[in-house]
């Protein structure tokens, strides 16, 4: 299997995975965030960790409404387990055979 990796993500087989790397969810207490975010609340980059989805992913499913949209602290989104479960109920529809459409 041919793989390369450049600055963008990893090519596998001439199709583009989008698997850059994204924060680990320990990494938030020393990224001096100004926005105070409380145990069991998630910024778009820890939700992406936490369903194993890439964030453009998350956006995606915004844009075509099946992910309701966050709590807005400013700028910043925060996200709650309603989040993820709706996130793991679209994967298991989608293993079943469902169309997001």
């Amino acid at each position: 299997m041919q793989v390369s990796v450049n600055r963008h993500g990893v090519y596998r087989n001439g199709l583009y995975w989008y698997c850059l790397g994204v924060p680990q969810i320990s990494d938030r207490a020393g990224a001096g965030d100004q926005t105070a975010v409380a145990p069991g609340e998630m910024t778009v980059d820890e939700l992406a960790t936490h369903a194993r989805l890439p964030v453009r992913t998350i956006r995606e499913y915004h844009t075509m409404r099946l992910l309701p949209p966050p709590e807005r602290r400013g700028r910043v989104g925060i996200y709650g387990s309603s989040h993820v479960q709706r996130l793991h109920l679209i994967g298991r529809l989608q293993r079943r055979g469902y169309s997001l459409a």
